[in-house]
């Protein structure tokens, strides 16, 4: 519970959403994944409809010398990041050639775990903090008025050929909405594997801006989420008051 008094609490949500705390409660009605159940089975099938996979293709960008280092796991490559508080609790932001490669959130604040899972992941690159890089991206990342879609193109992803189709789908998935992970299945022509999207939704290297907590079950239930329920309905929220 909050020790604080019923108007600071409004005043603390209004700033935390970046709009009144009426009309986040309007947004949000008790079972907010409900008013989205009729909207699942349209919303991929409309966005493949007008080409957002071929459009998502090029945006993330990874090429011929990328696919070098992801093979080599990162040999030669020198990774920057940092870690910072932000609206969904601390986060660590990693960059290389300027370009977003991992961002995580902890519980506990516990930099050195993040920072060995990023290692674990990129074995052979070198790692160095460095704030300067990477906090303008961060500013971006969480910003209310910036448009996100522009930092698509600086993604630098090491994934299976599967885990980048499901990736790439996510990212086809517009702010507000939901879909779950039998569409994501079908939209990327493997209809029967819904547990590998599962994995693979679930191995999502850059949260958030590649939009894995847009995911649900199909029974509207929300689900689990790597970095926690609570932050997974948290993100929706967020998101909900934007498009209300």
């Amino acid at each position: 519970m909050l020790a604080l008094s019923p108007f600071h609490t409004q005043h603390l949500l209004a700033r935390w959403a970046g709009v009144s705390s009426k009309r986040v409660l309007a947004s949000l009605p008790p079972n907010f994944a409900e008013p989205y159940r009729d909207q699942l089975q349209s919303v991929l099938d409309a966005s493949y409809a007008v080409g957002v996979s071929e459009h998502h293709a090029h945006m993330v960008n990874v090429d011929v010398s990328a696919q070098g280092w992801c093979k080599l796991r990162g040999k030669g490559l020198a990774i920057s990041h940092g870690m910072y508080p932000t609206i969904f609790g601390d986060c660590l932001l990693a960059l290389t050639k300027r370009r977003i490669i991992h961002l995580s959130f902890s519980d506990n604040g516990d930099a050195e775990a993040l920072v060995h899972d990023l290692q674990r992941r990129w074995p052979c690159a070198r790692l160095q903090k460095n704030m300067n890089e990477t906090k303008p991206y961060l500013h971006r990342i969480f910003s209310r008025t910036d448009n996100q879609h522009v930092l698509y193109s600086h993604l630098f992803l090491r994934g299976t050929n599967f885990q980048l189709k499901v990736w790439e789908a996510l990212l086809g998935i517009p702010v507000g909405h939901l879909v779950t992970y039998q569409h994501i299945a079908t939209a990327i022509g493997h209809p029967k594997a819904v547990r590998a999207v599962g994995n693979a939704v679930g191995a999502n290297p850059v949260s958030f801006l590649i939009p894995c907590h847009r995911v649900i079950q199909s029974t509207g239930a929300i689900g689990n989420y790597r970095w926690g329920k609570v932050r997974k309905k948290a993100m929706l929220m967020w998101e909900a008051t934007r498009c209300g």
